[in-house]
């Protein structure tokens, strides 16, 4: 900014804004349609994320073989891929197809250079 003026004019929040849900709704910043998502981590990093909750309303299910089931409803955006990029091949996405599929397009990007 380079020109900055008090114009005296105060800005007043919407009376009917609920912050609270507001904040639910979505990934973070990232808004859209929500969706179910399902992911399973591996047995490595199971045992962090059993111990914290990402989504209002999510599931979550220990697997007999060590693994953790987890699902939630989210926009399928590019908040939730970097955000399961992250964690590398600690986890997989089960579903939407959507979204197993970008999130392989961005390591088959990584892997090979594509950036």
């Amino acid at each position: 900014m380079k020109d900055v003026q008090n114009t005296g004019q105060f800005f007043e929040p919407d009376p009917a804004l609920d912050l609270d849900a507001y904040r639910q709704k979505g990934f973070g910043i990232f808004k859209g349609p929500e969706e179910l998502v399902e992911l399973c981590f591996g047995k490595d990093q199971a045992i962090y994320q059993a111990e914290r909750a990402m989504r209002p309303g999510e599931t979550r299910e220990s697997l007999p073989d060590g693994r953790l089931r987890v699902r939630f409803q989210a926009p399928v955006s590019i908040g939730v891929v970097r955000w399961i990029l992250q964690y590398g091949s600690e986890v997989e996405v089960i579903g939407p197809e959507k979204l197993r599929e970008w999130v392989q397009g961005e390591h088959r990007k990584a892997a090979f250079g594509e950036v």
